[in-house]
């Protein structure tokens, strides 16, 4: 399975459930019985880069989805380095950004954010809060807030019928963090 990471193709089968729950709430939104919820905008992010590292995160403890680390253990136990984890959650995070988009950003009234590259990567040996992230795979609050700022005020407003005047508005066309999931990876290497 860890292998698999390596190759998008692997598991666009795991997204394409989440791709088909995404569509049946949309659904569920279209077909509702009144005309205020059937005309609701939906606005859908995907996640920014990852880096796998052993941070915990103690706010989701007892709940169905633990508190991770999720990814650092299956990848360090396969003998990833802290290059090749990024570049394998990379993988992943690209081939579900890019699913969104083709998927569910043509639907009605639905509106996919993508978020890549505005946070800071938090520190791969980092076992706590680093940079704008919380744990393994959660912004903290100055990582939502850049999130915000950057990226989901503006079209949040627009459809609520706010004008932005120029200085309002962060620069949101200049990602701080780019992809390390480039064909000449170590990752594709060990794949």
């Amino acid at each position: 399975e860890i292998a698999d990471m390596c190759r998008p193709a692997t598991y666009q089968d795991y997204f394409n459930g989440v791709i088909k729950n995404i569509k049946e709430f949309v659904a569920l939104r279209d077909n509702a019985g009144n005309d205020i919820t059937r005309k609701a905008p939906i606005l859908l992010h995907g996640y920014d880069y990852i880096q796998p590292r052993k941070a915990k995160a103690e706010i989701f403890s007892g709940g169905s989805l633990g508190r991770g680390p999720w990814l650092h253990p299956m990848l360090f136990g396969a003998g990833f380095t802290s290059v090749q984890m990024r570049s394998a959650a990379d993988a992943v995070v690209v081939q579900l950004n890019e699913m969104l988009q083709s998927a569910i950003r043509p639907l009605g009234n639905v509106y996919v954010i993508d978020s890549r590259g505005v946070l800071n990567p938090a520190a791969p040996d980092s076992a706590g809060e680093s940079e704008h992230w919380l744990d393994e795979i959660h912004p903290n609050g100055a990582g939502f807030k850049k999130l915000a700022s950057t990226c989901w005020n503006q079209p949040l407003a627009t459809l609520l019928g706010y004008q932005f005047a120029p200085h309002e508005l962060d620069d949101v066309g200049k990602p701080v963090t780019h992809s390390q999931a480039l064909p000449n990876n170590p990752i594709t290497a060990t794949a």
